[in-house]
């Protein structure tokens, strides 16, 4: 857990990319819009609730993506992040 928060003071959180709400919406590339997050299933609270920000309980989590490869089709691009 200490070592999870020194991670999150850093510019990026590294985390297991099934790991959270996060983590759900980098593996799958969909959007995620959450009106109560403590009674989201998938809420991990050292991913998905930063110490700079606590208490979360609404928020939206989006896929970040980068240039396309040519030659990709939209449904084979995978996201870089999120945010």
């Amino acid at each position: 857990m200490e070592s999870m928060h020194k991670q999150q003071a850093e510019d990026f959180v590294v985390f297991p990319a099934n790991f959270g709400m996060s983590g759900h919406v980098f593996t799958t590339g969909n959007f995620m819009i959450c009106n109560d997050a403590e009674k989201e299933p998938g809420f991990v609270d050292q991913i998905d609730n930063q110490p700079k920000v606590r208490n979360v309980k609404n928020f939206m989590i989006g896929p970040v993506y980068g240039d396309p490869v040519p030659g990709q089709s939209p449904e084979q691009r995978k996201p870089n992040g999120i945010i």
